[in-house]
């Protein structure tokens, strides 16, 4: 940074751009670690120019776009400005610049109350949909569409893994429910759209949790039983407050259920057992903003309304050209079709202007 000297408490006049050259370097810098500390450290300033154009358009435009558009949309912009860089595969941004922007907009989410934020970023990750290849980059082979398919596919578990560990420091000092209370709280994926999707989140967030959780906690140290007793806990909490459930499961039911797992080793399993129905049946997991307390108006479903784009140039914000209607797009055809027109009209009114099949004779 250019450093000024000032004698006698003047500044000379040919100092003034070098003042002005600092302060503006200081305050791109500011804004540069506003941006990285809140989105992640893949964003960078593309077409936006500046680090302050990139915190307004990620704190209104993007924000604005996850709640008219979509979560995919969202990313697919970011991208398509350099903001982030993007895939060959399906044009968004790699897995951890990826998860880290999709963290972000998770935090963001629990912080504003928006359960529909948090929503629409956990079944972006978790359902069959995020893996699809996009149209533009889908190729005519279908061998090769499948391969690109299992490409993405990766990357989407691979985003998902990245944000269970973000996750992860959340949930060192928590119990087995807490953590999952705590995990659906940040990344409410339940309920899911496939169980595919669900059976993966529930396997990457219990990685993580026996990674970071207390090591005093004897055979639920292992994977396996940490599984177990997440699927259980998702299984309970769906037996007991879905309605479309008649027959609901019993606190002697479960106890005997959960002593056949991989936790039937832990010396108190009956204990433990009836003390997970008992909290379940009384606070229920979220899965869904009638869970919460005090559901409130959800602040993202009303942010469109309040967007200010002053500060966004207008051509840095991706808009998609309206689609030609079909009818349209053959529009050459036109002349053609007239002249038909005209002929055949021509014919019925007077049919000497049809040719003659033979050559008159003289």
């Amino acid at each position: 940074m250019a450093r000024v000297v000032i004698d006698n408490g003047w500044l000379e006049k040919a100092e003034l751009g070098h003042v002005e050259v600092a302060l503006r370097q200081r305050f791109e810098e500011g804004w540069r670690g506003v941006v990285l500390r809140l989105w992640g450290a893949s964003l960078r300033r593309g077409s936006l120019g500046t680090w302050r154009g990139v915190a307004r358009y990620c704190e209104s435009v993007a924000l604005g776009t996850v709640a008219r558009r979509g979560v995919e949309e969202a990313l697919r912009d970011l991208t398509a400005l350099g903001v982030l860089e993007g895939s060959e595969v399906d044009e968004l941004p790699p897995a951890q610049a990826r998860a880290e922007v999709l963290f972000a907009l998770a935090i963001r989410g629990e912080r504003t109350g928006s359960f529909l934020l948090r929503r629409r970023v956990a079944l972006f990750v978790t359902s069959a949909a995020g893996g699809l290849v996009s149209k533009r980059r889908r190729p005519r082979s279908w061998r090769r569409l499948s391969s690109l398919a299992g490409t993405v596919e990766n990357e989407h578990a691979a985003t998902l893994d990245a944000i269970a560990k973000m996750i992860a420091p959340r949930l060192s000092d928590a119990s087995v429910e807490g953590a999952l209370r705590r995990v659906l709280r940040i990344f409410p994926f339940l309920p899911a759209e496939s169980s595919q999707g669900a059976d993966r989140a529930i396997e990457s967030f219990a990685k993580v949790y026996v990674a970071v959780r207390d090591k005093s906690a004897g055979v639920l140290d292992a994977f396996d039983a940490i599984y177990v007793l997440f699927y259980s806990l998702i299984l309970l909490n769906t037996d007991l407050h879905n309605k479309r459930v008649t027959a609901k499961i019993t606190e002697d039911g479960f106890a005997r259920s959960l002593a056949r797992t991989a936790i039937a080793t832990h010396p108190d399993v009956d204990t433990l057992a009836r003390a997970l129905y008992a909290s379940i049946k009384t606070r229920p997991l979220l899965t869904d903003d009638a869970s919460l307390d005090e559901p409130p108006e959800d602040w993202l479903a009303t942010l469109a309304d309040r967007l200010d784009h002053r500060d966004i140039p207008p051509n840095a914000i991706p808009t998609k050209p309206p689609r030609t209607p079909p009818f349209l797009r053959l529009r050459w055809l036109a002349p053609i079709v007239v002249g038909v027109a005209a002929y055949l009209a021509l014919l019925l009114i007077s049919p000497s202007w049809a040719p003659s099949s033979s050559p008159s004779s003289s």
